[in-house]
């Protein structure tokens, strides 16, 4: 069988994780094919590494479908305290960070070096622990690789 490639395969896997963390309706459908996977057979582990998530999130997708079938796949509302950082003002940092850091005045993109810049930039005060957290976020979105999960 013919293997088939992408185009611009890093930008493509950028693009497609983008939209699936921005959409609701993406996330539910990923966790549906997550149940479907295991009607056929996959294990927890081979689930999380086809959709790119951990396994411990499948395996409780997989619990909340077998209390609440397909309900238990929706979103829920989030407990907790919002996060610092807006989704709007998160896509803009995203744009910050695509560009090389010395536009900013600095010589990389680093925690310390993220703290200084939403102070200056949005005026969201983020200790270096945090920003570690965003760096993660952030490397997680454009590539696809899951550092945490958040």
């Amino acid at each position: 069988m013919k293997k088939l490639t992408v185009e611009e395969e890093t930008k493509t896997r950028s693009l497609l994780w983008q939209e699936i963390k921005s959409s609701a309706e993406a996330r539910y459908i990923s966790r549906v094919h997550a149940v479907l996977l295991a009607c056929a057979g996959l294990s927890s582990y081979e689930i999380a590494g086809m959709l790119g998530h951990s396994a411990r999130s499948v395996e409780e997708w997989i619990k909340r479908y077998n209390k609440n079938s397909l309900d238990g796949l929706r979103e829920e509302r989030r407990k907790g305290r919002p996060g610092a950082i807006s989704t709007e003002c998160f896509e803009l940092l995203v744009s910050d960070i695509e560009q090389d850091p010395s536009e900013f005045g600095y010589d990389e993109w680093n925690c310390r070096n993220l703290s200084a810049h939403l102070m200056r930039r949005y005026g969201i005060k983020l200790s270096e622990r945090q920003c570690r957290r965003v760096l993660e976020r952030l490397k997680e979105r454009t590539t696809g690789e899951v550092l945490h999960e958040t």
